[in-house]
């Protein structure tokens, strides 16, 4: 799926994190598990960190991992266990503010800390902070990966604020 049509289905979601070139209409639904593995394959990096608004704003759709995993490549598998778990930690050191926006709240799982290496003995935010360092190690790109994580889930806690304004 090009860029378009993947902001097209978060769009169908409700969730209007990212703007498209063009408005494109998908006539029908991708599963949960085809959309989590096209957003963590896509080579744009905007459209990969939208898998972490995703999980914050559809929680549920972390019960669908596995089945992404299935779709990607061993390199693509890496970046999305460090996603998926950025947004579980980001989930739990936002929770308060996302639960006035996520319909159908729901805790997301560790499912891949303990693989990644990360500890759980620290606070969420220790442990986002040492998520980025072992992302940075383990794709050996120099990306401030605490900072990008923050941005998303600020982004979109933003976004959400302001739809819940105009909605008034």
């Amino acid at each position: 799926m090009d860029a378009d049509q993947l902001i097209a289905e978060l769009n169908n979601l409700g969730l209007r994190y990212l703007v498209g070139e063009k408005i494109v209409v998908n006539e029908e639904a991708v599963s949960p598990d085809r959309l989590l593995a096209a957003l963590s394959g896509h080579p744009d990096a905007r459209i990969r960190h939208a898998v972490i608004a995703l999980l914050l704003f559809k929680p549920d759709f972390s019960d669908f991992a596995a089945q992404a995993i299935e779709h990607l490549s061993m390199d693509e598998i890496l970046q999305f266990k460090f996603y998926y778990t950025a947004a579980m930690l980001l989930q739990q050191i936002h929770s308060d503010r996302l639960k006035r926006y996520v319909m159908n709240w729901q805790s997301i799982p560790d499912r891949f800390s303990p693989a990644l290496g990360l500890p759980d003995d620290d606070t969420p935010l220790d442990r986002l902070s040492n998520l980025g360092e072992l992302h940075r190690e383990k794709t050996g790109s120099s990306v401030n990966w605490l900072g990008t994580y923050n941005h998303v889930a600020e982004r979109l806690i933003r976004q959400l604020e302001s739809e819940l304004a105009w909605a008034v």
